[in-house]
């Protein structure tokens, strides 16, 4: 049995829940994996990638976890000796280690990388692409409310694109005109109907060549609230108490962040439009002065700054556009991910 919590950010308060560790697709993927190695920045998380393997998992024989304190020089020693053939984890979690190990050898021993947990990018799947050319790549998509909803392994999906598990039946609630709408999980056998996961999607309504007549895609979180990058969370409500804070230089926001590759290291990059106040052109460089009062305010972790991780290079140095006004719009979004 498994003892989980969620955070409530779908809409409810914390939930706290019981469930049977019996999820045997999640483990499809590691099916010719001897050594796992599990990569989640969440301890709870990790426990359970664990028990799952050794419970589920017919070849899987030996287990390392490992998180943030664990990727240091010496962990390319580690690996060395344990010879993982496959990993479990979370993109920007892997792409940590993977900064950490110079001899290619021991990358090149990966046959299968599974991700969950975090929204997987192209520039991610470039970049791991790019360290283990040999691996193939498998998504998992999943709730801790509700274990695994659906798998990206069929071998004909685009990342971000999801089969749901034969017990999972998917529906997408207030769609626009793109038939973009809030994700609906149901689970009749476990008595969950209609559960509003948090993220927002569409069906596609073309045929997958392996026969599966539902595909999904996940295309974020609903209204954009916070996004995941580069092992932070960027979240809209602390944008906005910084944004506050700054009001006798800025009226109004939006930003759009991404991931940039360059020379072989992924980093975040944020642009924020800004509609700056007549005070602000007082400031000699009222651009690169607006970037560095935000970016010693907001924070991106729990005890860290954007000024912090520009200086740990973990980020590229904040962007600010000065434009006259935004257009009207229907929902209060003022952060979204993309991919240019």
């Amino acid at each position: 049995m498994a003892i989980r919590t969620t955070s409530g950010t779908s809409g409810s308060s914390p939930l706290v829940f019981v469930r049977k560790v019996t999820d045997h697709n999640a483990i499809v993927p590691m099916r010719q994996v001897k050594n796992l190695l599990v990569i989640f920045g969440s301890m709870n998380h990790r426990l359970n990638q664990v028990v799952g393997a050794l419970y589920l998992s017919k070849t899987v024989e030996h287990i390392i976890a490992v998180d943030n304190a664990d990727f240091a020089p010496g962990l390319e020693r580690v690996l060395d000796d344990f010879r993982p053939d496959g990993i479990r984890g979370s993109a920007s979690q892997i792409m940590r280690m993977s900064e950490h190990i110079i001899d290619a050898n021991i990358l090149s021993r990966i046959k299968v990388i599974n991700f969950s947990g975090e929204f997987l990018s192209r520039g991610n799947q470039q970049f791991l692409h790019g360290k283990m050319p040999q691996a193939t790549m498998f998504q998992r998509y999943a709730a801790s409310e509700v274990g695994t909803i659906g798998e990206n392994i069929c071998g004909h999906l685009p990342i971000n694109s999801y089969h749901p598990n034969s017990d999972v039946i998917i529906e997408i609630s207030k769609t626009d005109h793109n038939g973009i709408g809030d994700i609906l999980v149901s689970k009749p056998r476990s008595s969950i109907l209609r559960y509003r996961i948090g993220d927002c999607g569409r069906l596609i309504q073309t045929p997958c060549p392996c026969g599966n007549p539902v595909t999904f895609e996940v295309l974020g979180r609903t209204g954009f609230d916070f996004i995941k990058l580069v092992g932070t969370l960027l979240r809209q409500e602390e944008f906005d108490r910084v944004a506050a804070e700054l009001s006798r230089y800025m009226k109004e926001y939006r930003g759009e962040v991404r991931e940039e590759i360059m020379h072989g290291k992924v980093y975040g990059k944020i642009h924020l439009r800004v509609v700056p106040t007549e005070y602000l052109f007082q400031s000699p460089a009222p651009e690169q002065f607006l970037s560095r009062m935000f970016s010693e305010r907001v924070f991106l972790t729990p005890t860290q700054t954007l000024g912090q991780l520009i200086e740990k290079k973990f980020f590229l140095p904040m962007e600010i556009i000065f434009v006259k006004g935004f257009p009207p719009q229907n929902k209060n979004i003022k952060l979204r991910l993309t991919s240019e």
